[in-house]
C-alpha cells in the first residue's frame, strides 16, 4: 500500500505559482472543488499531495487540515510565491491565454 505523502516545495508547473500557466476556467474549478489535490508529479509509486493546494487553501485543504489537528508540521515553503487570495488565483486562470 502506498504512503500518502506531501510535497514541501512548489513544483515549477505548479498551478498555484503567481507565473503558472493559466488553467482555463473549467480545469480550474475542478482543481478548486478538490479538497485535497494531488501533486501534478504524483505517480502510482509516488502519491503526493499539492503544495500550493495547502499553502493558498490551507483549512479548506483536507489534508493540511489534518496534520493541524495531529499537530504535525508540514514544512511547507514558498508562500511568497503563491497567491495570496483564492479571488486572485481564481482570475488568474479565468484569462485564458
Amino acid at each position: 500500500m502506498n504512503e500518502l505523502l506531501h510535497q514541501k516545495e512548489l513544483c515549477k508547473s505548479c498551478p498555484f505559482l503567481k507565473n503558472c500557466m493559466p488553467l482555463g476556467g473549467e480545469k480550474m474549478m475542478e482543481v478548486y472543488k478538490t479538497d485535497a489535490y494531488l501533486c501534478s508529479h504524483t505517480t502510482e509509486e509516488n502519491t503526493m499531495y499539492c503544495a500550493g493546494h495547502m499553502l493558498l487553501l490551507k483549512y479548506c485543504n483536507t489534508y493540511y487540515r489534518r496534520a493541524k489537528f495531529l499537530n504535525i508540521e508540514l514544512e511547507l515553503t514558498g508562500q511568497d510565491q503563491v497567491f495570496h487570495r483564492v479571488r486572485d488565483w481564481v482570475d488568474h486562470h479565468l484569462n485564458e491565454i
